[in-house]
């Protein structure tokens, strides 16, 4: 894979499956995935992601920046949390930096810090 191919692998896997679309989760992430963070796994991930929307019912990510070397991708990334399906308040902001590995088109490791427990 190019490096433009993988900055876009973790582009829809930041603002598809964290946001919400936990479906596309078999086709962005392997099934050998390992978080050197908090989440630990992919079922680790689904877990959190489930657990922000039981407290915040409309949660976004947007990408501020996408670095890509070789197999890695450093990825810089903005969330927005909101209490209400009307979005006029947004409850939580939450920015982290990530780096990720992929390996045939998926991703295979991920290393990251937020300024939240996510």
């Amino acid at each position: 894979m190019t490096v433009a191919e993988n900055k876009a692998v973790v582009r829809e896997l930041i603002e598809s499956v964290y946001s919400g679309n936990l479906d596309k989760v078999d086709e962005l992430m392997s099934p050998r995935f390992v978080d050197h963070a908090l989440w630990t796994d992919r079922q680790g991930l689904s877990r959190k992601l489930t657990q922000l929307r039981r407290v915040f019912p409309v949660v976004n990510f947007f990408v501020e920046d996408l670095l890509g070397e070789d197999d890695r991708v450093a990825a810089r990334v903005r969330c927005e949390c909101f209490s209400d399906a009307t979005r006029r308040n947004t409850t939580e902001k939450i920015h982290s930096t990530s780096i990720f590995r992929l390996a045939h088109g998926k991703v295979v490791e991920h290393w990251g810090y937020s300024d939240s427990f996510l």
